[in-house]
């Protein structure tokens, strides 16, 4: 749909005026030859000609099968050209490709057409015209009308417009009339470029203009395929600010047979002034036989004119004449806010003595922050520089360098700012040596920093694309702050934490902790409910933990993870503790975790009285671990809390170790002490040493629990049990279980129910029975597939499963085949 501004309606009134007037001399404009006229017979021999020859160009009358069945061959155009020059808001040629197709083969005086265009601009840029249109052949007056409906499109190098194109067409033997109307979207302006002055951002604009045009016509002598046409009219383009474009056209075009054409014209108005394109074109009409689709009445006399014939029904496939490429011209604005405020810029150039211009910069981020108009600016270094201060941002103040791209948002969208973008890598920014301390409604973007970045009892603050290197503590530190937004850091420390959260709620993406001597993020929630997204998140190399979230206090904590997340740790690298009575609610997807003394995940909910729920876990990763893999404490997985009942959480995939080095994770693989809710895991691989591979007890606190995994999956633990459940709703399937040097038994359950599908299990060395089931307090189904126990206790099967304490009725164990290898 397409809409118009206020100024754009003006226009539209006085096109449509002009257009109604145009169809009414169209519809009163009989040709004289019309009086003599014979019209055209499918009888008749020839196209359309009273007892003319058929011409040789021409092509073939329809002839058998066809005829017989009233089919006639189906017509349709493909055309080639360039227009070289400049035209109304057009300042270079083009080139086009065009089908034109009718949609109907069933009207015999009439068409229904498609027609569709492809530009090719010499600057390289686009274009398209695709649009329907109907003609009308009225034999009594030797005359078409007709009207067409055009969406038009075109690129230009910085932006990409769209347009509405309304035309009507009177075509006769000699006298042509038509009209049409041009209608940009509602966005017509966009931003092309900028440049500073003073203190004030001046746009420069593409403007897609609101016009109109029309022409008369005067069709010369038909002359040995060749004829020729005149054209003289006139245009309405309303430019920007009341800038228009008024003139008139002189066009000329000359048609060779059916298969060239040549058309220029010239223009002038006092917006482009005097300008002038010619065109080249060449047309192939294709008539399609059988096997193709055929029309139900004749086609060929729609398109092809047979010499000395009166007739204009030919000229029902003539293309449509019209502007093809939307009119531009260009604007200049004042930058302001959305609200109409003028954006004001205090430029700073490092040891400049200057006033804050452009032309005349101040010398240091101190001094412009210091202006008085400083909280409602936008603090600017357009060419770089190094600055040694501590600063501190006053409320509402926005300080950016011209390291990375960047822009403001304006009445025209967002534009970017001059200068910006020379180290877009954000490899070589502008520095900052100092302390930065942010403020109420500020931004800061784009700067090497060597200091601390700090803010506290604040809201709305972002800080953003730059690196962040604290060699004495902590490199950024927010605390007791609503809306904080930490995007595009590279963060070290040498002397503390890579990032501390204290009480806040947080945004942060794309945010990577290269070094820290403590943990790379600490994240503190207190007596306040809080929100903190992570996406992208990643910890390259942390002395403590990777990521370190505690809830101490009262406030409830949202905690996601989302995108991907790596973190690297020598301690635990992700731990998530509650102490206190705020509840916690967790989403944790993709991560891969690695830690070298501590666990690669720990999330403990034991203490205090709020409760921690999993609502996501999936495809996440533990590569190495010194102290347990995955360690979940009183944990309630339910994805859905909002909805009565338990909703199992998917966690899809769940990778603990590698199973070619089972030593790279030490510890339990999967441990879930007292967790509650239902958890589904499609693919679980565990390969850890000296712990249990899963380990489910809920026994300590009576919690209930299900779990499911899918038949793909894996345990390899050496120097541990591969199975202990205690007690345990389960529906679990694996591929392969394999125990080696358990110092108990390799597959320990207790009170479980449900059922266990093992394809392939191993035992290797257990210290006691391998197989204890026992206190099972409802059927059990246990198929155990193809098994191998290496045994120390005995060669029989008695020796090695002991399934004697208080089953009563309620296990079946099946071994596809039990193979026991006793010494």
């Amino acid at each position: 749909m397409v809409h118009l501004n206020a100024g754009q309606s003006e226009a539209a009134r006085r096109i449509a005026c002009g257009a109604i007037v145009a169809v009414l001399m169209a519809f009163f404009a009989k040709d004289a030859s019309a009086l003599d006229y014979t019209p055209y017979s499918p009888g008749q021999q020839g196209i359309g000609a009273q007892g003319d020859s058929h011409p040789a160009w021409a092509p073939p009358p329809s002839t058998e099968p066809w005829d017989e069945v009233k089919l006639y061959p189906f017509v349709t155009r493909f055309s080639g050209g360039y227009d070289g020059g400049q035209n109304v808001g057009v300042d270079t040629g083009f080139t086009t490709l065009e089908w034109f197709m009718p949609l109907s083969g069933d009207l015999e005086n009439e068409m229904f057409f498609g027609d569709a265009r492809f530009l090719i601009r010499d600057d390289a840029t686009v274009g398209a015209n695709v649009g329907v249109g109907y003609r009308w052949f009225m034999p009594e007056w030797n005359r078409i009308l007709g009207a067409n409906f055009y969406y038009d499109y075109r690129q230009t190098e910085e932006n990409d417009f769209n347009q509405g194109g309304i035309g009507v067409e009177s075509l006769g033997r000699w006298i042509d009339l038509r009209a049409n109307v041009y209608m940009p979207a509602m966005q017509n302006r966009k931003p092309r470029a900028s440049f500073f002055e003073g203190h004030r951002l001046y746009i420069i604009s593409d403007y897609a203009m609101t016009g109109a045009d029309y022409e008369v016509g005067v069709s010369l002598p038909y002359w040995r395929g060749i004829q020729g046409r005149g054209f003289l009219g006139g245009y309405y383009f309303e430019g920007p600010e009341n800038v228009d474009a008024i003139g008139w056209r002189a066009r000329g075009e000359v048609t060779f047979g059916e298969c060239v054409a040549l058309d220029l014209s010239v223009q002038d108005d006092d917006l482009f002034g005097q300008t002038a394109m010619v065109g080249l074109s060449f047309r192939y009409l294709e008539t399609l036989h059988p096997p193709f689709p055929q029309a139900r009445k004749p086609m060929e006399q729609m398109f092809f004119r047979v010499a000395d014939n009166p007739s204009v029904v030919h000229r029902l496939g003539d293309p449509v004449e019209r502007m093809q490429n939307i009119a531009m011209t260009t604007a200049l604005d004042l930058a302001t806010d959305r609200d109409g405020n003028v954006l004001n810029f205090l430029h700073v150039s490092a040891g400049n003595p200057g006033v804050g211009t452009i032309e005349d910069p101040y010398p240091t981020l101190t001094a412009a922050l210091a202006d008085p108009d400083a909280g409602d600016s936008i603090i600017y270094t357009p060419f770089g520089g190094d600055y040694t201060e501590d600063i501190t941002l006053v409320p509402g103040a926005q300080v950016l360098s011209n390291g990375p791209y960047q822009s403001v948002v304006t009445q025209l969208g967002r534009v970017q700012l001059p200068f910006s973008g020379a180290s877009q890598n954000l490899s070589n920014l502008p520095t900052l040596t100092g302390n930065v301390v942010m403020a109420d409604d500020t931004l800061f973007s784009g700067f090497d920093v060597t200091g601390q970045i700090s803010g506290a009892g604040l809201s709305n603050v972002t800080v953003e694309r730059s690196l962040v290197s604290n060699p004495a503590g902590d490199a950024i530190v927010f605390s007791g702050t609503e809306e904080l937004l930490l995007d595009q850091l590279t963060v070290s420390s040498s002397g503390g934490r890579g990032i501390q959260l204290n009480d806040v709620d947080a945004s942060l993406t794309s945010i990577t902790v290269e070094a820290a001597t403590d943990d790379g993020l600490e994240i503190n929630n207190l007596g306040t409910d809080r929100s903190i997204t992570l996406t992208d998140f990643t910890v390259e190399s942390a002395d403590g933990m990777a990521l370190d979230v505690n809830v101490s206090g009262a406030g409830d904590l949202d905690f996601t993870l989302a995108g991907t997340t790596s973190l690297t740790s020598n301690d635990t690298a992700l731990d998530i503790t509650k102490s206190a009575g705020g509840d916690t609610t967790l989403i944790l997807n993709n991560i891969t975790a690695s830690s070298q003394t501590g666990a690669g995940m720990n999330i403990d909910g034991s203490a205090g009285a709020g409760v921690v729920r999993i609502t996501q876990f999936a495809n996440n990763t533990v590569t190495d671990a010194g102290a347990g893999g995955v360690l979940i404490n009183r944990v309630t997985f339910d994805s859905d809390p909002g909805t009565n009942g338990i909703q199992a959480v998917n966690a899809t995939s769940l990778t603990i170790g590698d199973p070619s080095d089972t030593t790279r994770v030490t510890g339990d693989g999967l441990s879930l002490i007292n967790p509650t809710g239902s958890l589904t895991i499609e693919d679980l691989f565990i390969a850890n040493d000296s712990g249990t591979g899963l380990l489910v007890d809920t026994k300590g606190l009576g919690t209930t629990f299900g779990l499911v995994t899918g038949r793909d999956s894996t345990i390899n633990t050496t120097n541990g049990a591969a199975l202990f459940l205690d007690p345990l709703s389960v529906t679990m399937a694996f591929s392969e279980v394999t125990s080696t040097n358990a110092p108990g038994s390799a597959v320990f359950l207790d009170e479980v129910r449900g059922q266990i599908a093992i394809a392939q299990m191993q035992i290797i060395d257990s210290a006691n029975t391998a197989i204890v089931v026992q206190n099972t307090p409802a059927a059990l189904v246990l198929n155990f597939g193809d098994t191998t126990i290496d045994s120390l206790t005995g060669p029989t099967q008695a020796d090695n499963v002991d399934l004697t304490t208080n089953n009563g009725n309620n296990v079946t164990l099946v071994f596809s085949r039990l193979r026991i290898i006793f010494p």
